[in-house]
């Protein structure tokens, strides 16, 4: 699992999640919508859903068909440069105690 880097209002913060047991799924149908990597349970439910940012940001609606899951997206070139070092965009709902009103800025 990679290290997730967060940029919060007391600095940077890297996140390691915890997650027993899961399955990597991409490009996985949820809503109506596609998801980039979707690490399940083994029931199927998403644990965290990862939108892999290279030409434009998840839309407000695709935030919106997707709220109540945990979510983050990150840039392309991040995950290019360091597969073991991921520096998230943006975020909601992962973690909760980092959960920022800047990172859920859709504009």
């Amino acid at each position: 699992m990679p290290v997730f880097q967060l940029n919060t209002k007391q600095g940077p913060k890297q996140v390691i999640p915890f997650l027993p047991e899961y399955i990597v799924k991409i490009e996985w149908p949820i809503n109506g919508r596609k998801i980039d990597v979707a690490l399940l349970d083994r029931h199927q439910y998403p644990l965290l859903l990862i939108e892999i940012l290279h030409t434009s940001k998840v839309t407000k609606e695709k935030s919106l068909d997707i709220q109540e899951y945990s979510w983050l997206e990150i840039r392309a070139h991040s995950v290019i440069s360091n597969p073991r070092l991921l520096n998230v965009e943006r975020h909601h709902r992962f973690p909760q105690e980092f959960e920022s009103p800047l990172q859920l800025d859709l504009h």
